[in-house]
């Protein structure tokens, strides 16, 4: 019984952490600002409030990076004309904690968006 507790104790650490390494956010394109555009040299960056009475946190844009514009994937060069000519309420972006690396961002709603939501 004691053994038992103590490997529960050990390993609750990892349990609660492992679900916790990435974080969603849903912005519009007035919150985000780029600060510095991606190029195949070089990372970006964008600056978003990661909650509604945050201050804007910087993210960082990366080649592993994924931007789909209405459910269909678009370069990451693009993103800086995306937040000038697209206006969209409905942005997701998905961010690692650790690094605040930006997985994907989803902008603009896809087909799919729509089907659900009906």
């Amino acid at each position: 019984m004691v053994f038992r507790l103590l490997l529960v104790t050990l390993f609750f650490p990892v349990l609660v952490h492992s679900n916790s390494l990435t974080a969603n956010l849903l912005t519009s394109d007035k919150q985000i600002k780029v600060i510095k555009s991606f190029s195949d040299k070089d990372n970006g960056t964008i600056k978003t409030p990661l909650c509604f009475r945050c201050e804007p946190s910087e993210l960082v844009i990366t080649k592993k990076t994924q931007l789909l514009v209405k459910g269909k994937p678009s370069p990451l060069e693009d993103l800086l004309k995306l937040t000038l000519i697209h206006r969209s309420k409905n942005i997701h972006i998905q961010y690692y904690k650790n690094d605040m690396t930006v997985n994907y961002i989803l902008w603009g709603e896809s087909e799919l968006d729509t089907r659900l939501l009906q």
